[in-house]
C-alpha cells in the first residue's frame, strides 16, 4: 500500500482493485468491504482538510469490481456532457444511420464562448460531422457541441441517454448527470471501442484533449481517454476516463472545492 492513501491512489490501480468470482470465500470478501470502508474513510479525511465536497465511481472493465463514494449524487454536468453526445453519433455512424462526412454549416445562433476553436472561424465556415466530433472532444468545442446537438435532435440525445443507462438525461430542463451516469457512458465507450473502429477512433480524439491537468496527469504509466469539464466560476470541476492499465478502468470524478490547487492534486494523487 503507498505511502499515503489518498482514495485515487488505490484508484489508479497502483495496486489494482480485485473482488473475486461469485465463487470466493466469504472471508476474501470481507476483506474487501473491510478496504472499501478504509477508502471511504481516508477520503472523508482527505476532504475535510481540502474542503469541498467530491462524488466518484471506479469501474474495473475487467472483472466490474467498483468503488463509490455519492456516484449518484446529480451534479452539473458542465462539458462531461459532450462524451455521450459523441459517443451517440459515432454508434448512429457505425449503424449507417448518419453521415460522418456530411458537413454542417456554423450559422449564428450556434455561437458560444468559452472552450474550442470555431469561435474564431467566420460565421458561415462548414464542417464534416467527423471534425464536429473530433474539435468537441479535443478542443471541448463548445459551438461543435451545439452544431452536433442540433443535428441529431435534443430529444433523440436524451433518449440515447436513457436508453444506455443514464439516470439523468437533461432533467426537467437542468443540465445535470452523475459521476456513476458518466462512468455508465464511458463503459459503454470502451465497449463499442472494442469492437468497432469508429469507437476507436473517437478513444483516439479523448486521448488528445487540449486539458490533461487532471487525471491523465496523476497516471503517467497508462494510457488515459478522457473528458473534463469545468466551471471554474462555480467551483466545479469534472473529470471522466477510461484508463487502459492492466486491468483497464472507467473513473468519474466530480468535486467543488474552495482551492482549485487541491482539486488538481486530489486528482493527481
Amino acid at each position: 500500500m503507498k505511502k499515503h492513501l489518498i482514495v485515487l491512489t488505490v484508484l489508479f490501480l497502483v495496486f489494482p482493485l480485485i473482488i473475486p468470482e461469485s465463487q470466493a470465500e466469504a472471508g476474501v470478501m470481507t476483506s474487501y468491504q473491510e478496504f472499501n470502508q478504509n477508502l471511504q474513510k481516508e477520503l472523508s479525511n482527505y476532504l475535510r482538510k481540502s474542503g469541498g465536497t467530491v462524488t466518484l465511481h471506479y469501474h474495473d472493465l475487467l472483472t466490474g469490481d467498483e468503488f463509490k463514494h455519492n456516484s449518484t449524487a446529480p451534479m452539473r454536468v458542465a462539458s462531461t456532457i459532450k462524451l455521450p453526445l459523441a459517443l451517440y453519433i459515432m454508434e448512429l455512424a457505425a449503424a449507417n444511420k448518419i453521415n460522418l462526412n456530411q458537413k454542417l454549416r456554423y450559422r449564428p445562433h450556434h455561437y458560444y464562448g468559452g472552450s474550442g476553436v470555431i469561435q474564431y472561424d467566420k460565421i458561415g465556415s462548414k464542417y464534416t460531422i467527423r471534425d464536429l466530433v473530433k474539435k468537441a472532444m479535443v478542443h471541448s468545442d463548445n459551438i461543435a457541441f451545439i452544431m452536433l446537438k442540433e443535428k441529431v435532435g435534443r430529444s433523440n440525445f436524451n433518449k440515447y441517454m436513457k436508453k444506455a443507462g443514464g439516470e439523468y438525461a437533461y432533467p426537467r430542463g437542468q443540465n445535470l448527470t452523475s459521476s456513476k451516469d458518466l462512468v455508465t457512458y464511458a463503459t459503454r465507450l470502451y465497449d463499442f471501442s472494442e469492437k468497432n473502429k469508429l469507437g476507436k477512433e473517437l478513444v483516439s480524439y479523448l486521448m488528445k484533449t487540449d486539458y490533461n491537468t487532471t487525471i491523465p496527469k496523476g497516471i503517467k504509466e497508462a494510457e488515459t481517454a478522457h473528458k473534463v469539464g469545468m466551471i471554474p466560476m462555480s467551483l466545479i470541476y469534472n473529470d471522466v476516463a477510461i484508463v487502459y492499465d492492466k486491468n483497464p478502468f472507467a473513473l468519474a470524478v466530480r468535486q467543488t472545492i474552495l482551492v482549485m490547487q487541491n482539486y488538481k492534486k486530489l486528482l493527481q494523487t
